[in-house]
């Protein structure tokens, strides 16, 4: 499954898993001298006790490393790490160890010098508690900084909390914030939320107290009970300087910020919502605003209905077609039937519903439908609402109407002052009267579909976003076409200066892909990659030098040519592959 490489870039080590169908194991190959040539093999040679992605960690000295306690875990997170270019466009290494939590006293630390470390433990009891240690030693042994991810991540075929075993509450805390590593599209998101929700070494075992991991000894419960504890400023882990400069929707709609999109009738509220909510579960761009990866949507809707919601979907995916699995997979809608979300009974349904489908994000269309004494005077309830599903870690979308003169929204202040992102829209009846229209402007207004002008009015995530404002147009049966402004990039691509500059803020070098590094690639990655290095191919000779099967192989060769490492050429049984 995977390679250790030594610093001259041959293979050290190789990690084999051995599968019978219902349980697995790991063995390590270590190198050796076999008819004067140097070969892999099981239990002929000492197997040193390495970190993974050692050369890496020497040749990045300050990028983050995330250590992984748990071997499938390892296995999968360090295969999607290199399928997905991690150490190129996040600046972090996964790495991991043979043996897992057992290599503590074996292991070799002294790769880490100099680099911030996140420990990844397993999720029993045992594990997380033994992080502790992990943390200590690695801090012990020269890493800048160290933290732990309590939060399970899990791998395809390991076992999973369920009703049908016996579970405390320390584990109901954890699991409700689970992560699937088979649902990961893209593992730079997953590999910054792990550095940003990592819990410091000196704040772990009160955090193992706060989830009863351990009990707090009684003088520090009796020093503490009804007293207020202020944090050393050098406790608080801050955010990373990387984090700021990244403007993405994953940033910007997270449990921590509650939503707030507003605007007249006819201004395209729910256009504007459900374009968002497809972005987030296909993980694409909505806005000149990226999607890092695909998360799961539950879409209350109380303005659409069903079949019109869905044929909003087909013609706002129409032309990315290649979203449509995601999208299917991850956007659940619950079609306007009545529903009031602050009725106690209705809400606690509703929480219970969201957590079993494991939702990342709640939109709510519109207030004046499922919560209308909120849109008109009271809107304690809702907060009391929202706040519940906040604490289920799923972020909140509010979508509501303005007042008579579209100057402002229906219902009390609070509705603004309690939300961390508030997003106005004025539509065609709004901008076909303000003058010194844009000819673009202009032409938009006479035609059909909605025309929307997005003004970002507050964005505690990310305030170098206030105040700006773009306009799109929506034509009927097509998609959102720009027509000025911006709040992000509004679809341009970096320019490699721009490319340069970010990675010189993140302190590691832009690795460019032509430069193949042998040890990103998988074995059979590395077996199709050296087969085209001898000689261009057509797929059916490359199944039968690597004995690779035609799915497989398929896959292979589209993440090759995604990398920029072989390309594509000629048509239909003329095609071939080659090296770049």
């Amino acid at each position: 499954m995977d390679y250790l490489h030594d610093f001259s870039g041959f293979k050290e080590q190789a990690v084999c898993r051995y599968a019978n169908g219902n349980d697995d194991f790991f063995v390590l190959a270590s190198r050796v001298e076999r008819d004067g040539e140097p070969a892999l093999r099981i239990g002929a040679a000492p197997a040193s006790a390495w970190l993974y992605s050692r050369t890496r960690m020497a040749r990045y000295r300050k990028a983050p490393v995330l250590l992984c306690l748990d071997m499938r875990v390892a296995m999968h997170f360090r295969e999607k790490a290199r399928e997905g270019r991690l150490l190129e466009r996040a600046g972090i290494i996964a790495s991991g160890c043979f043996g897992g939590g057992n290599a503590f006293d074996a292991l070799h630390y002294k790769d880490l010098v100099g680099h911030p470390v996140v420990i990844i433990p397993d999720s029993t009891r045992e594990g997380l508690k033994g992080a502790e240690d992990w943390a200590k030693r690695c801090a012990r042994e020269g890493a800048e900084s160290v933290g732990v991810y309590p939060w399970p991540i899990i791998a395809p075929g390991m076992p999973v909390l369920d009703d049908s075993c016996p579970h405390g509450p320390w584990q109901k805390e954890l699991w409700g914030r689970a992560v699937y590593l088979d649902r990961i599209e893209l593992p730079s998101k997953l590999a910054q939320d792990v550095c940003h929700q990592s819990i410091p070494t000196a704040a772990y075992r009160g955090w193992m107290a706060s989830v009863a991991l351990v009990s707090e000894p009684v003088e520090a419960v009796r020093e503490s009970k009804g007293t207020i504890q202020f944090l050393r400023l050098g406790d608080i882990q801050g955010k990373e300087a990387s984090a700021q400069a990244l403007l993405a929707l994953d940033i910007l709609i997270t449990p921590q910020y509650k939503t707030l999109i507003w605007g007249c009738s006819n201004a395209g509220k729910s256009w504007v919502a459900i374009q968002l909510a497809l972005a987030m579960a296909g993980g694409f761009k909505a806005f000149g605003l990226a999607a890092m990866a695909p998360r799961r949507i539950c879409y209350l809707d109380g303005e659409v209905g069903g079949e019109d919601f869905k044929e909003r979907c087909d013609q706002l995916l129409q032309g990315n077609p290649d979203a449509q699995v995601l999208v299917n997979q991850n956007l659940s809608v619950l079609p306007q039937s009545g529903l009031n979300i602050l009725d106690t009974a209705c809400s606690q349904k509703i929480i219970e519903q969201l957590c079993h489908e494991k939702a990342d994000v709640l939109v709510i269309d519109n207030l004046l439908s499922l919560a209308p004494s909120a849109a008109k005077s009271n809107a304690n309830g809702l907060f009391t609402f929202v706040g519940q599903v906040e604490q289920a870690g799923i972020a909140v979308i509010i979508v509501h109407h303005s007042g008579k003169d579209g100057t402002n929204f229906k219902g009390p202040s609070e509705l603004a002052s309690l939300s961390q992102n508030v997003i106005g829209l004025e539509g065609r009846d709004q901008l076909a009267n303000q003058e010194g229209q844009s000819p673009e402007l202009e032409e938009a207004c006479q035609a059909d579909g909605p025309v929307v002008r997005m003004t970002v009015t507050k964005c505690k995530a990310a305030p170098q976003l206030e105040r700006k404002s773009c306009i799109y147009h929506l034509p009927v049966g097509g998609g959102w076409r720009h027509i000025e402004g911006f709040l992000a990039d509004a679809g341009q691509t970096p320019t490699p200066e721009a490319l340069n500059s970010m990675s010189k803020a993140m302190e590691f070098p832009v690795i460019p892909p032509r430069n193949v590094d042998m040890g990103s690639l998988s074995p059979d990655e590395e077996k199709v990659f050296n087969e085209l290095k001898k000689q261009k191919s057509s797929r059916s000779e490359l199944e039968t030098r690597t004995g690779l099967k035609a799915d497989k192989l398929s896959g292979i060769l589209r993440k090759l040519q995604d990398r920029g490492l072989i390309v594509k050429e000629g048509n239909g049984k003329a095609t071939y592959y080659r090296c770049v």
